[in-house]
Order: C-alpha cells, then structure tokens, then sequence
C-alpha cells in the first residue's frame, strides 16, 4: 500500500497534462490555480480553478487517495466572490512573490502538505508559481506557503465549499482539464 501511494504522488507530479491542445490564451484568465493537499496515509485529493474576467469558473474536486470519480463545475461567481479575488491576486505581495519550486521530493510516508501551482497573467507576462508546504516528518522541518498564496488557496476552498449552498451541481461527463494548469516545465 506505501508503495501505491508513492506511485500515485509521484505520477500525479510527473505526468504531463496532455490537454494542453485545449489551452486557452493566459490573458483569457483572471486565474489558474491548483491546489494538491496530502495527508498521507489516509488521503491525497487535488483541487484546481480557472477564473475568466467575467466571473465564469471552471472548478474540479478530486481525490486522488482513496480514488474516485472527479467531480467537475461551471458557474459564474457572485460578485462579491469575483471583487475578493481581483483583491488578492492584486495584492503587492502576491504580485512580488517568485519562486518556482522543482525537482524537490514533494512528500514522503506519513508526511502532510500542499502543492500549488499558480498562473496569473500580469499584463505583458504570465507570473508563474509553484510552491510546496511540508509537515510530519523528524526529518523535516515545517514549511508553509506564502501568506498572500494562503489567502488566494483560501479562497479557492471557500468558493469550492459555497457551491453546495449555492446548489451548483457537478457536470455530467466532463472530462478533466486540471484547470489547464501545466504541471510540466510550461509553468
């Protein structure tokens, strides 16, 4: 069993997204984000979302340990929902954060942490993150994300739990796109 959740991270890091021919423009998002959350040994689940500048949304919910099916959802956010995010992806400090974090072992057996993956197109560019938090082991000390890449994780939670109150169902037969973040040397 340690050896199929190990396998399942490491493919989930390692294999390209291979629907990138579905890729739209980055200036055609506000955001991409995907948010990976591990509690091993009990549960890995993944959760990513795409914001165009009309508040439109494509989110998906997946968890990878123990599998099933992903679920996949298209809306519109509400207003306020849509200002608090222009908030935080505006924040200077979310603005001024670089890093890209690669070729680092994400997690080990009974380790806890997060990986996220950002994209947020900044005018002429696209600001590119990835990040990764660490806790549980003796071996390592605890790392945790940015603050202004918490708020903006934050936030994506929240919204994905409002969907239940605003009874927004999941699609019938959609197929994952990861929110067409990357996880490849494109990001």
């Amino acid at each position: 069993m340690r050896h199929s959740i190990s396998s399942i991270l490491i493919l989930s890091f390692v294999i390209p997204v291979t629907l990138l021919a579905q890729t739209l423009p980055e200036s055609q998002f506000l955001v991409k984000l995907k948010y990976l959350k591990s509690d091993l040994p009990q549960s890995v689940s993944t959760t990513c979302v795409a914001v165009f500048p009309d508040g439109r949304f494509h989110l998906e919910q997946q968890p990878v340990w123990p599998g099933s099916d992903p679920q996949i959802y298209e809306d519109s956010l509400p207003e306020n929902d849509l200002k608090s995010l222009l908030t935080i992806i505006d924040d200077p400090e979310l603005r001024d954060l670089k890093e890209i974090d690669k070729g680092k072992q994400f997690f080990r057996q009974r380790e806890h942490g997060e990986v996220v993956w950002a994209l947020i197109p900044r005018g002429e560019t696209t600001q590119k993150l990835i990040f990764n938090s660490q806790t549980g082991t003796a071996e390592q000390h605890s790392k945790a994300l940015p603050k202004p890449l918490s708020a903006l994780v934050g936030w994506s939670e929240t919204t994905a739990k409002a969907l239940g109150r605003r009874k927004v169902r999941p699609l019938k037969n959609a197929k994952p796109v990861m929110c067409w973040v990357a996880e490849t040397d494109a990001i």
